[in-house]
Formats: structure tokens, C-alpha cells, sequence
């Protein structure tokens, strides 16, 4: 069963939060009430997830066209079906650029 999310069309009492969640079927009606203190609610888009039966091998995607690769280590991807070829390597300056965008820019001390 998911979990739906909902909001208050207005602001919502102190003592309520103004969203919150409800596991409901997928076949049951929205809520238009809230739960909790009465007023009126809304379903909200919100996370989702979904899961498929499909084949995702290397195999399914070359039948498709497509070329696969896999992280085989730093900066090196090897091919695992398709055409293409057969292994994508990167210069140490790609790597060495790809290190400094992954590096934080600024940190903060909050405590201080």
C-alpha cells in the first residue's frame, strides 16, 4: 500500500502539522478531511516510487542499441554489452578535474 502525502488549504491549527502522511490502497478516495483536527485537506504529489519486472541486463540493451558500461576503477569504465568500445579511460587531468568539483567549496563552522 503507498503512502499518500497531504497539506492544509489554509493554515493549520497550532496543534496540527500542516502536512502529513497516510497509508492508504491505492484504490481508496482522497482525504478531504484532516484526521486530526477537521480541516480541510488536500493530496499532494510527493515522492514516488515504482518498481518494473523488465530486464535491464547488457544483454536487453544491446538488443536495443544500446552500449553498457561499468566502473571497473578510477576514471576507467569497461564495456558490458553493446557495440562500442571497449573501455572508456579518462586523463589525469579529467580525473584530477572531476576530484575538485566533488571537493566542497565552502564549509561552515555552525557551532562557532
Amino acid at each position: 500500500m503507498p503512502i499518500y502525502e497531504y497539506e492544509h488549504k489554509a493554515a493549520p491549527p497550532e496543534s496540527c502539522e500542516t502536512r502529513f502522511e497516510v497509508l492508504q490502497k491505492a484504490s481508496d478516495d482522497a482525504l478531504s478531511i484532516c484526521p486530526n483536527c477537521g480541516a480541510e485537506v488536500k493530496r499532494v504529489v510527493s515522492h514516488a516510487q515504482f518498481r518494473t519486472k523488465t530486464d535491464h541486463s547488457p544483454d536487453r540493451a544491446a538488443a536495443k542499441g544500446f552500449t553498457t558500461y561499468k566502473k571497473s576503477g578510477e576514471g576507467v569504465w569497461e564495456k558490458t554489452g553493446g557495440e562500442g568500445v571497449d573501455a572508456i579511460v579518462g586523463s589525469e587531468e579529467e580525473i584530477q578535474s572531476v576530484k575538485e568539483e566533488s571537493k566542497p567549496v565552502k564549509t561552515f563552522d555552525l557551532d562557532n
